[in-house]
């Protein structure tokens, strides 16, 4: 395959060092020309004046299989693959990651001229169809045995009724596939809880039953199905039809099974096992041991990830990376997921990637590496990239220092509940606030609007861009701190 990489002058050698990491290239798969355009930075441009620049070249570009336009390019570049008759792709944002894409493409992965190449790897998909499908609720086939799984996700029960509709939706929409509704303490509001959600979303409702009577209650609101303890079983019976789900959890594997087996005997199709994933440093490491040993029963296995990702003080997106290849290798039917602590909120989102993740490397039998993960948040696969500015005469700033003091000042603070950065700025008895999400136009619309210093709009700049990447992480931002600290930093 002969591909064309297009960069602009100054990123030129680093995109030419970058390539001969190729796999495809360096076996002969793919040879790959850089085309250097005549600007300084390509990420300034957007799609029409690419396009402008790209029509000097149209007979050149048009020798190529295929066109890869930098993933900083802003817009759609597709009039390219129609100037020229070649396939157009847009390639990483990142350089580093420029020899993935070219391997990817090469072994016939797909990209488009709309969205950067790291975005369309971290959500291809492998066609993976279970081989018995257990039972269906509502629509939602259940397999036997995994993978694929069925990404459930659990609403806590702190969560107010007057929030329980707005988080399902949001559930939904990051990719949860069944919710339940955990069980609030007051029981009072339990069926307007569950019915609310049920009439609300598009997806099968089942309810957490701690007794009998909210089990009745839950089935009466529209839930399809309960959860319930195994070692309680037997009480549940009178209260659910035979066409409900039942999820039956237990860590005492001997409980779990006979609690399962009675359901089948009593007629009931929609049985799920959930051993429960144990807790970290209580009983984690006989996790593989419980699932493996009900693996012979003849219903769906959940695999329950709440315990590790809550308990652990670390960021849930790398915990579920491991989990979810953990539960693909187990062959569990469903990953559940619950959402019961600030720190695991998009936990559904999270698990989603995950499964992704492990299905391409379990589907290429592989390991989940070098696949265009998007979980890796904060490191990369690839080192970044040498600068192409010499420094070797720049003038070096170290150390503090101090600030020229203005007359009027800053306040920036995030509304994460409005999805805001908030800024107020004062000057004696003047006051004027602004409100955006996006740093960069609100530092336009600022400095164009205020009489402030260089020097001013330039810690404004700083501070916004670190707002901005807080109100994105959800994490809480004060006003001149760092919003991340590495743990390999003083």
């Amino acid at each position: 395959m002969k591909i064309a990489v297009i960069t602009s002058r100054t990123a030129e050698p680093v995109i030419r060092e970058v390539i001969t990491n190729s796999k495809a290239v360096s076996s002969g798969k793919a040879s790959v020309d850089v085309i250097a355009f005549p600007v300084a930075a390509i990420g300034v441009l957007t799609a029409g004046s690419f396009i402008r620049i790209a029509t000097k070249y149209i007979p050149k570009l048009a020798e190529y299989d295929l066109i890869l336009v930098p993933g900083t390019v802003r817009g759609d570049v597709s009039r390219l693959a129609e100037l020229t008759g070649r396939v157009v792709y847009k390639a990483s944002r990142d350089p580093g990651l420029l020899p993935r894409v070219i391997d990817y493409v090469v072994e016939g992965g797909v990209l488009d001229a709309k969205r950067p190449a790291e975005e369309l790897m971290a959500v291809d998909l492998p066609d993976l169809k279970p081989q018995t499908i257990a039972f269906e609720v509502n629509g939602v086939k259940i397999p036997l045995r995994g993978p694929p799984l069925v990404l459930v996700a659990e609403i806590a029960p702190d969560i107010g009724n007057d929030l329980v509709v707005d988080v399902a939706r949001r559930m939904e929409v990051e990719g949860a596939e069944i919710v339940i509704v955990g069980a609030s303490r007051d029981t009072r509001n339990f069926m307007e809880r569950v019915s609310s959600v049920v009439n609300e979303v598009d997806i099968p409702v089942i309810a957490e039953a701690p007794t009998p009577r909210m089990a009745k209650i839950a089935i009466e609101a529209g839930a399809s199905g309960i959860t319930i303890s195994a070692m309680k079983a037997d009480r549940y019976k009178p209260s659910l039809p035979e066409d409900s789900i039942v999820i039956l959890g237990e860590r005492d594997t001997r409980v779990l099974k006979r609690a399962v087996e009675l359901y089948k005997k009593s007629g009931y199709e929609k049985v799920v096992a959930d051993p429960v994933v144990g807790l970290p440093l209580i009983d984690y490491v006989q996790t593989v041991e419980r699932y493996r040993s009900v693996m012979d029963l003849e219903v769906p296995i959940m695999f329950s990830a709440a315990n590790a990702a809550s308990v652990l003080d670390a960021d849930t997106h790398g915990i579920y990376a491991l989990l979810a290849s953990m539960a693909v290798e187990l062959s569990a039917s469903l990953f559940l997921v619950v959402e019961d602590t600030y720190k695991t909120i998009h936990s559904v989102a999270e698990a989603r990637e995950a499964l992704r993740l492990a299905y391409r490397a379990w589907s290429r039998r592989i390991q989940p590496h070098g696949l265009g993960s998007r979980l890796l948040v904060v490191k990369q696969l690839e080192p970044p990239p040498k600068p192409t500015i010499p420094t070797e005469d720049a003038r070096l700033v170290e150390g503090y220092i101090e600030p020229v003091m203005e007359k009027g000042y800053f306040r920036i603070e995030v509304d994460h509940d409005k999805r805001l950065i908030v800024v107020e700025y004062r000057l004696g008895r003047e006051k004027r606030v602004y409100a955006g999400r996006s740093a960069r136009s609100l530092a336009r619309v600022i400095t164009r609007e205020l009489d402030i210093s260089p020097e001013h709009a330039a810690y404004l700049g700083e501070e916004l861009a670190k707002a901005e990447l807080a109100l994105r992480m959800g994490k809480t931002y004060i006003q001149d701190s760092d919003v991340v600290r590495m743990v390999w930093e003083d």
